[in-house]
């Protein structure tokens, strides 16, 4: 079953006898997923399953459904709002679907980190500057410490770059990202020039890599919420407008990766796409984060083309485009926040094609999108930035291809999560 249409079937816009004794079947399997959650969260509250803290402070971004809610351009503004305050920030994150193996355990070096300095391996145990800011439940173990030094061996590995014949390798300072991790990796590489970022599984692994290997002062964990191994200062967690809580069900009947009222553990609720939605849908989602969390704190933003790129990765003002005929694809999470953005550009596009997130393109896909938009006759192709960086310039036979550009623009609560980071970054 594609992603379309799960979505049908999730939603309850499939209304046959099959489908609805489906969605039963996936309820009562849903009610199992959420007991084991709500255990699970139990334990950690209840320090029976260790939390790792580390020596500085952890930021965490994360969301309560799976899906797309712009945790990538968050990142890298938050990201690059703390190397404006004179920090050294570190990008921890699992790295699903990796499009080579070596993203797991192992960091490569990207070409747009410049500054980092060389792994030593031959760091001792009490050399290390891996100092915990508490005992027990909350420190690094001997065998914790170990693995930060690299002395066990890598995850488990995951699909080679070398694999994928449409991967864009190229390794130009000026072009796009290395073809290290995966596609979310990628784009932040662009976006966050000089920040680390390691991916793989053990997140603690990770965040004591980063501080010992790269000097890292602060570590923003992506995509978080759920990962409580680590010990986070800010629980940050994004709730997407257009789609808060994935057809109001837990995971398999639903989106959501736990229940609503998680949302209480979380610190700040960025409400994201809000210029997308009504005013009035606006303000229920508004009030049904007060009920749930029983305060009124959130901030606002939306999402905005900034300028598009090309398979080259050289930028092209958004004037360029301005009434073209286009076609539009994209394997993302939320491919209904893209349509929207491409509708923003004041193109003619009456075609996107979605696929599913973080999807590897082969070069039959390739060749039937450029077929597709050549038999449509279209001046121009977009996709995002997480697609255009597994397609090489060889790979691509159509119209121009871009990618569009997206940052982050505050509609409301901007000095309300700056404060809530300097309040954390005073921890340190």
């Amino acid at each position: 079953m594609d992603e379309a249409a799960l979505n049908e079937l999730l939603s309850g816009r499939r209304r046959d006898i099959a489908a609805k004794g489906l969605r039963g079947v996936l309820q009562v399997a849903s009610w199992g997923y959420a007991s084991v959650m709500s255990l699970r969260n139990l334990a950690y509250s209840k320090q029976w399953l260790p939390v790792h803290q580390v020596s500085v402070p952890v930021i965490s971004l994360g969301n309560i459904t799976t899906g797309g809610t712009g945790k990538t351009p968050m990142a890298a503004w938050i990201a690059n709002w703390l190397v404006s305050q004179g920090r050294k920030p570190g990008l921890l994150s699992r790295g699903y679907r990796s499009l080579n193996r070596k993203s797991h355990g192992k960091f490569e070096k990207s070409p747009f980190l410049d500054n980092a300095p060389p792994v030593d391996m031959s760091q001792r145990e009490n050399d290390s500057p891996i100092l915990n800011r508490s005992c027990g439940a909350h420190g690094l173990s001997a065998a914790e410490g170990a693995r930060v030094r690299g002395l066990t061996p890598p995850g488990s590995p995951d699909q080679r770059a070398s694999d994928n014949p449409i991967l864009n390798p190229s390794c130009d300072a000026h072009g796009p990202p290395a073809a290290v991790g995966n596609d979310e990796k990628l784009v932040l590489d662009r976006l966050c020039p000089g920040v680390p970022h390691l991916q793989q599984r053990d997140r603690v692994t990770s965040a004591g890599r980063l501080i010992a290997e790269f000097g890292c002062n602060v570590l923003l964990l992506d995509d978080g919420f759920q990962h409580r191994r680590l010990y986070r200062d800010l629980d940050l967690v994004l709730v997407d407008a257009l789609k808060p809580w994935g057809y109001g069900h837990v995971l398999p009947r639903g989106l959501l990766r736990e229940s609503m009222s998680a949302l209480r553990r979380a610190d700040l609720v960025v409400i994201t796409r809000a210029d997308q939605c009504s005013a009035d849908q606006l303000q229920a989602l508004r009030d049904e984060l007060r009920q749930i969390r029983g305060c009124s704190d959130c901030a606002e933003i939306a999402f905005k083309p900034t300028q598009l790129v090309d398979v080259n990765w050289q930028p092209h003002a958004l004037s360029s485009v301005a009434g073209k005929k286009a076609f539009a694809f994209c394997g993302i999470g939320n491919p209904d926040g893209f349509r929207k953005t491409v509708s923003s550009l004041r193109v003619n596009c009456d075609l996107i094609q979605g696929f599913p997130d973080h999807y590897h393109y082969q070069m039959n896909d390739l060749v039937k999108l450029a077929k597709t938009a050549r038999e449509n006759s279209v001046d121009v192709v977009f996709t995002t930035q997480k697609d255009i960086v597994k397609i090489s310039t060889d790979a691509w036979d159509g119209p121009p291809l871009f990618a569009v550009e997206i940052g982050v623009e505050f509609i409301h609560g901007r000095e309300l999560l700056e404060n809530r980071l300097v309040r954390t970054l005073k921890l340190n």
